[in-house]
Parts: C-alpha cells; sequence; structure tokens
C-alpha cells in the first residue's frame, strides 16, 4: 500500500509540473472539457472529455516554443539532420533521439520529457524473441533496423570520443540509446522539422477517432480561439493568448465530432497493424473483417520457387513444404530462369513488382498482397453461384452511357493477386515468347506515350485522368498491357484492345491486371497452370513461415513479463491478419477465370 501512496504522490508531483510547464510555455487547452488522466483510459496517460464536446472544438493549441526538436526554429533548421529523423521520409530518430537524451534532465524540457517512457517495440526485443516476427512482414525489416541501429549507436560513441561539449552523455549505454529511439520513434511527428508536440503524444489511438491534429497559421487559430476560448481555465490567460499571438504558427488539436462526456480522445496513428507494432508497439484488435495491411513477398523468394517448378525432376512433386525455409529476399546470383535480369525490369515497368517501401529496405523487389475490395469478392461470388460469365473486360465505345467508372473498376480489385500470378507467368515465360516481349517493352516509352496522348481528349471530362498519381500509373498498366499482349502473341488488334482495357480500368489508379489476365487466359503460349501452381507454393511458403513464428511464440510467452508479452501479443495480431490476407488469397486463386 505505501509503494502505491508513493507512486501515486510521484504522478500528481509529476502532472503538477508538467501543468505548470505548460502555461509557462503558453500551452492553450480547454482545461473545462478535457483531463489529462492514468485512469480508465485505454493504456499508460490520455485524456478524457470533462463535459460534451462540440464537434469543431479547439481542445488544444501548441506553439512552436513547447514543441521539442532539434531545430530551433521552423525556418532556421539542419535540414540534413532534421530529415533524417522524419518519420514520414526516414526510419531513423538519430537526430531527435540525441536531443532527447541531451535535454531530459534539463528543467527547461524535463516535466514533458518526463512523462514519455519508452515504448516496448519489436526492435527492442531480444534476439531469442525476435524469432516471434519470423514470417511475418516486420520479419526482415527489424533485422536491418536493428542493424542501423547498432552502427548509430557505434557512431555515437566514436563522435562523443571526440567532442568535449557532449561529455554528458559520454556515459550512454546501448540501451539507453535504444529507450531514446523507441521514444522518438512513437511519440515524433513532422512538424516544425520533426517534433514531439504536448497533447498529440498523450492522446491514445483509436479505431473510432475523434479529435485531429493539424499544422496551422496564426490566422486561422486566432479566429477558432474567438469562438471556443471561453471558460478555458489557467492555460487560456491574456499572456498565453498574447504568445499564441506572435506565433506564425501552431499545432491546434480539434474535436472532428460530438464528443460526450466520460469519453476518452482519441487520434489516429495510421491503420497499418504492422507499422502501428514497429512504430507504437501494439496492434488493434483484429475482427477477422477489415484488413489495410499488405503483405510483401521478396521477389527473390519468387524466383526460387519458380525454379523449382521449371526443374523437370521436382516439378511433379513441389510443395511450399520443400522449399527453403531460410528467408532469400534478394535475388539468387544465377538463375535456372533465362534472361532473368531483362525479366525483373519488365515487371517494375508494368508495375507487378517494386522497391520495398520500409525504410532501409531499398534493395528488396517485392509483390504485394492486399485485401481483395467487398465488390470483386462480390462479383466473383455471384458469378460462380449463376456459372454466368463475368462482363469483365467489356469493349466499350466511348462517349456511351455504359463508359466505366470506378464502381466497375474495383470489381477487378482482387487485391494483388493478378500481379502475383502475372510475374510468375512472365518469369515461366519460354525464350521465343520473350524474345517478343522483350522487344516490345524496349519500344514502349514513346508507345506509351503516344497512347496516352491519344486516349486524352475523350477522357477530358474525367478529372482523375489530370492527377500525376494516375499519368505514372497509366504508364504502368499500359507496359502490363504490352507485356502480356506480346507473351500471348495477340494480333495488333488485340493488342490495341488490351491497351484500351488497361486505361479504361486502370484510371484513378485502379488495378488493371485481372482485367488484362482475363483477355489473355485462354493463350496457348502461356504457362497458367505452373504460373498459378507458382503463386500458391509462394503463398503457402509464406504460411508455413508464419506457423513457424507462432511456434516460437508458443515457447516463449509464458516466460517473459508484461511488457514484453504485450508486444508478442501484437506480434500475434499481426500473424493473424496475415494469415487472413493469405487466406484470402487462396480462396481468390480459387475462383474460376473466365473469357
Amino acid at each position: 500500500m505505501h509503494a502505491t501512496m508513493a507512486n501515486a504522490d510521484e504522478a500528481s508531483a509529476q502532472q503538477q509540473a508538467y501543468q505548470a510547464w505548460l502555461e509557462s510555455n503558453h500551452v492553450f487547452v480547454r482545461t473545462d472539457l478535457v483531463e489529462t488522466t492514468n485512469e480508465n483510459v485505454v493504456a499508460g496517460w490520455g485524456c478524457v472529455a470533462t463535459a460534451n464536446i462540440k464537434k469543431g472544438t479547439v481542445l488544444f493549441r501548441i506553439p512552436r516554443a513547447a514543441c521539442f526538436a532539434v531545430a530551433a526554429s521552423s525556418t532556421n533548421q539542419d535540414k540534413s539532420d532534421c530529415n533524417d529523423d522524419d518519420p514520414t521520409t526516414r526510419d531513423s530518430q538519430r537526430s531527435l533521439a540525441l536531443h532527447y537524451l541531451h535535454h531530459k534532465s534539463n528543467d527547461q524540457w524535463s516535466p514533458f520529457l518526463n512523462l514519455l517512457t519508452p515504448q516496448m517495440l519489436p526492435w527492442t526485443l531480444h534476439d531469442e524473441l525476435l524469432k516471434c516476427l519470423i514470417g511475418t512482414e516486420l520479419e526482415l525489416v527489424v533485422h536491418r533496423k536493428l542493424a542501423r541501429l547498432q552502427s548509430e549507436y557505434e557512431d555515437l560513441l566514436s563522435s562523443l570520443a571526440n567532442d568535449g561539449k557532449a561529455s554528458n552523455i559520454m556515459s550512454v549505454s546501448y540501451g539507453d540509446y535504444l529507450d531514446a529511439c523507441s521514444i522518438v520513434a512513437s511519440h515524433a511527428n513532422p512538424w516544425f522539422g520533426v517534433s514531439i508536440v504536448p497533447f498529440n503524444t498523450t492522446l491514445n489511438w483509436g479505431s473510432e477517432v475523434n479529435v485531429e491534429f493539424d499544422l496551422e497559421s496564426r490566422n486561422d487559430a486566432n479566429g477558432d480561439e474567438e469562438e471556443s476560448s471561453s471558460g478555458s481555465g489557467k492555460a487560456s490567460t491574456k499572456a498565453n493568448s498574447e504568445a499564441l499571438a506572435a506565433e506564425e504558427e501552431v499545432i491546434v488539436g480539434r474535436a472532428i465530432c460530438n464528443i460526450k462526456k466520460g469519453s476518452e480522445l482519441f487520434q489516429s496513428y495510421g491503420d497499418s497493424t504492422a507499422e502501428l507494432l514497429y512504430r507504437c508497439g501494439f496492434a488493434p484488435n483484429f475482427n477477422g473483417a477489415d484488413i489495410s495491411d499488405s503483405i510483401s513477398f521478396f521477389v527473390g523468394e519468387i524466383v526460387r520457387v519458380v525454379e523449382g517448378l521449371l526443374d523437370s525432376d521436382k516439378a511433379s512433386a513441389a510443395t511450399a513444404a520443400e522449399c527453403d525455409d531460410k528467408l532469400q529476399a534478394n535475388l539468387p546470383s544465377s538463375s535456372a530462369i533465362t534472361d532473368i535480369e531483362s525479366k525483373i525490369e519488365a515487371l517494375k515497368k508494368s508495375g507487378a513488382i517494386d522497391s520495398s517501401s520500409w525504410d532501409g529496405m531499398e534493395d528488396c523487389l517485392t509483390a504485394e498482397l492486399s485485401s481483395p475490395s467487398p465488390e470483386f469478392i462480390n462479383t466473383s461470388a455471384i458469378n460462380r453461384e449463376t456459372s454466368s460469365k463475368v462482363v469483365f473486360g467489356k469493349k466499350r465505345k466511348r462517349g456511351q452511357d455504359d463508359q466505366m467508372n470506378d464502381e466497375d473498376r474495383v470489381k477487378y480489385d482482387d487485391g494483388g493477386v493478378s500481379k502475383l500470378i502475372g510475374t510468375c507467368l512472365v518469369l515461366l515465360s519460354d525464350t521465343e515468347s520473350w524474345q517478343r516481349a522483350s522487344k516490345a517493352i524496349e519500344n514502349l516509352p514513346d508507345h506509351a506515350a503516344q497512347e496516352q496522348n491519344d486516349d486524352e481528349d475523350s477522357r477530358s471530362g474525367d478529372s482523375e485522368s489530370n492527377d500525376e498519381d494516375d499519368e505514372e500509373s497509366r504508364t504502368d498498366d499500359i507496359a502490363a498491357s504490352v507485356l502480356l499482349s506480346s507473351l500471348a502473341n495477340m494480333t495488333p488488334r488485340q493488342s490495341t484492345h488490351l491497351q484500351q482495357i488497361a486505361l479504361d480500368v486502370g484510371t484513378g489508379g485502379h488495378d488493371p491486371w485481372r482485367a488484362l489476365l482475363i483477355q489473355v487466359y485462354n493463350s496457348k503460349a502461356l504457362k497458367w497452370d505452373m504460373a498459378i501452381r507458382a503463386a500458391k507454393l509462394v503463398i503457402e511458403k509464406k504460411m508455413t513461415r508464419l506457423n513457424t513464428g507462432e511456434d516460437v511464440y508458443k515457447s516463449f510467452i509464458k516466460e517473459n513479463s508484461d511488457k514484453e508479452k504485450d508486444v508478442m501479443g501484437a506480434i500475434q495480431v499481426l500473424r493473424d491478419v496475415e494469415w487472413s490476407l493469405l487466406t484470402r488469397a487462396l480462396n481468390v486463386l480459387d475462383i474460376p477465370w473466365y473469357k
């Protein structure tokens, strides 16, 4: 009991010091509407509504001076240093972590920084527990992150040894550096360079968001204050208002819906389970339905599965269990697949594969799977039940009332399964077919530009066609149509029709690969059965590795601390999400193809 009372007294003292710090740094808070507490919140400290809050009410306004950042101002900063920490562009916390280690005991910042606690993240687990990540999206990502952290720490020790001015953190351990990096990873946002912002760090994640933080101009912020500052207590004194008025930009936290008294305030850190686990150490409950994640298949893994099928001695007996159980992300130094370099380049140009989106993984090419659209699933189910032909690939004359719209396009979104099949088809293509396709791809740049120009007038009413991202995706889509039509040895007329389908379905960034494959399904020049088999083996191999990771999880879960159990439980949620995605992909592969 004495320990409990002492902890409560310490927490109260921390809160009092923090409240005084907020006021001295001119942080505006609607204290009549919001309370910061560690009771009845989902985790740690959070904020709760003490009265009904109307949509649009400004609850927090934080000036630049109260945001913890390396740069002294948003206009006068070392871009090369600060941008390294930007969680939206680079996965390095070095600069802000060092800044934190310098200032965490400083009277100017300690009342705020002492409230920040290191998060148990996948890359802070010990080596044995890291095996729980086997098979997941984060397996290689975390491995490379740890290598970067170790290199950063060694560089830190070297630089500190040569910098007498930094002697106050000369004794920093690797664990201290890891903790500082975890604080930055889970709390920093790309405002004022990169900064940790009061209250933005306090609000917990929620699936139903009721507060959003944004960087706003002084004029916008002042206009809101006139409407919402009455009765806001100590944090809206005249001195604070004058200080806020002197700021060019401030961070504003605003209610985006009506909030009932007693409700916790929630914000969004993102939707991806893998990203939330990696940066924040938790995963939302998985209901088995909505999935925002995607799964990466390394092209090196796909190549090795295809190589096994091309070997006639193994083709009849190849199974997922017989595939090498070691993760092999990079392409093999030599391959049984002919012209593999040019095939890989063509697949990149067509958008079937791309560099990994994870920082530090840019050298790894991947094919990605996500959840198929509900419209695709519903359309497929209807057509399977009625045994009727899907209207996919219907040729449409321009200007007709039945011109394709987004509702039509999403019916082709099978979550990337067709891109995976297309990748396998290209890798499996014989020498004659590839010579034909390779020549067509080499002539693509001018041809693609001409196709887009020819199509521009007919799409002048479609606003999406003016988006830069759409233009880039349409170039990929044309490349995909040229690649597949040449492999299938289509006539010029058929090839032109296929390119039109690519443009019709691909408009607005939609995925046209299934629509394209439907058109070439009957081609005898393509190794369809083997490609679908290869795609299944790639997916099943991933599932086998996920099972291996789960076995490790079960062997360790009873022997670890509560914090470790929490992050391990989050890893288990990620595994469930990815298993569900893989199961859906296998189901898509079982859907019959139609003309």
